[in-house]
């Protein structure tokens, strides 16, 4: 009760400041906030029982402790840890509650057809467009010569974020203790405005029942010149009785030392495509992460092949911990990879051997779907050229001759 009582007086000073850089006693300000997060777990009836509510409190400690980088690595450390381990087995828990799923309700192999209205898919924000213009119009150009329709979905801001979330105004890299104090000490609300990279997500789910398929591509995606003659299908969607003839979805198989991006894939139309992409947007509301679309999709794609593997122990959000930011609030992206490449084998089997029917996964060295350019690496490797990260838009449309 000290405590509480203790923290509870210091925090409106706290609040008082617009951010920890103007604060004098960073220390103070931080360990209030966590004693107050702390007591409000305590005190929660959702608690650790549930990801959406242990999961924000991980963004509101991370971002508090990023100034305490000495300070985060003795004693806070093992506790932000725990609250991390916490939540991914309450996801566990979720995972082994949810029933009725419709995961694998789709044609066995041997009946699949191959999908006749197929879409291509992208999303973005209205003030992204201007940036997007030359690569939607390669989307645009790709699609037309192969019969398929280009959909470009312009996203509200407000869509982005899950119902009940509300909009942050502050976009500093530290919290905003202003931004704080409006919401109220019982809001949820994570503190940043949510990732823009949801857009092409929340097209897809908007735009896949009007299709018997589509290719989800984010806009600094693009079909490398000298491939666009090559159509989707075959290698997406082989023939009737083929090993993922009948997949929810398809993605690009990894190597193990590749990052999992997860920037361009398709989905299969019905009832099992929506509830794929319905399960990625839910991690809107707790994923709270530096890379939150990234590991929402990889996370969801586990998940998927951990129903296909029910009988054999399935999936029990192992790589969760790791989908998390640390406790400074960066996000090790090598530590997920590792993860999720051993869980993946577990799952699916090794690279370039991987079998599972809801799951089409396309070797890289017969059709790369995803690949991300290396600077060592000439241009022109891969089907789709993906330029995740850093973006210099004009040398991304150098390399090939376009402007």
């Amino acid at each position: 009760g000290f405590c509480m009582v203790t923290a509870e007086a210091m925090l409106p000073r706290c609040f008082a400041q617009q951010t920890f850089g103007t604060i004098s006693c960073v220390a103070a300000c931080a360990l209030a906030l966590l004693v107050r997060e702390w007591f409000h777990w305590r005190g929660s009836a959702g608690g650790m029982n549930s990801t959406a509510g242990c999961a924000p409190s991980l963004e509101v400690l991370g971002r508090a402790f990023v100034p305490l980088r000495n300070w985060t690595r003795g004693p806070l450390r093992p506790f932000y840890e725990h609250w991390r381990l916490a939540c991914a087995e309450a996801r566990q828990r979720e995972l082994g509650r949810q029933t009725g799923w419709r995961w694998l309700a789709f044609p066995s192999p041997a009946v699949a057809v191959r999908p006749r209205r197929v879409a291509i898919v992208a999303g973005a924000t209205a003030d992204q467009l201007d940036a997007y213009r030359p690569f939607a119009a390669l989307w645009r150009c790709y699609a037309e010569r192969h019969g398929y329709d280009f959909v470009l979905d312009v996203i509200e801001d407000s869509a982005l974020a899950p119902p009940g979330y509300e909009l942050a105004i502050a976009a500093a890299p530290t919290v905003s203790f202003s931004d704080l104090r409006r919401r109220g000490r019982g809001r949820r609300a994570a503190l940043l405005r949510p990732k823009r990279n949801w857009a092409s997500l929340l097209a897809a789910r908007r735009q896949l029942p009007k299709y018997d398929a589509i290719l989800v591509t984010d806009l600094d995606a693009f079909v490398t010149p000298g491939c666009t003659h090559l159509p989707l299908s075959p290698p997406l969607w082989p023939a009737a009785g083929g090993l993922g003839a009948a997949a929810v979805v398809a993605v690009r198989d990894a190597p193990a030392h590749h990052d999992p991006n997860m920037g361009v894939f398709a989905v299969r139309g019905g009832a099992a495509g929506a509830r794929f992409l319905d399960e990625a947007l839910a991690k809107r509301r707790w994923l709270t992460t530096p890379r939150p679309v990234q590991n929402a999709v990889t996370e969801t794609l586990l998940e998927l092949l951990g129903r296909e593997r029910a009988a054999e122990g399935g999936y029990g959000a192992w790589c969760l911990p790791y989908a998390f930011a640390e406790v400074d609030w960066l996000f090790r992206a090598a530590d997920y990879a590792r993860c999720f490449h051993s869980a993946l084998q577990a799952l699916a089997g090794p690279f370039g051997k991987r079998t599972a029917q809801s799951v089409q996964f396309l070797d890289p060295r017969e059709f790369d779907l995803n690949y991300v350019p290396r600077p060592w690496e000439p241009p022109g490797v891969g089907f789709v050229q993906h330029h995740a990260g850093h973006k210099d838009w004009a040398a991304m449309l150098a390399a090939f001759d376009l402007s």
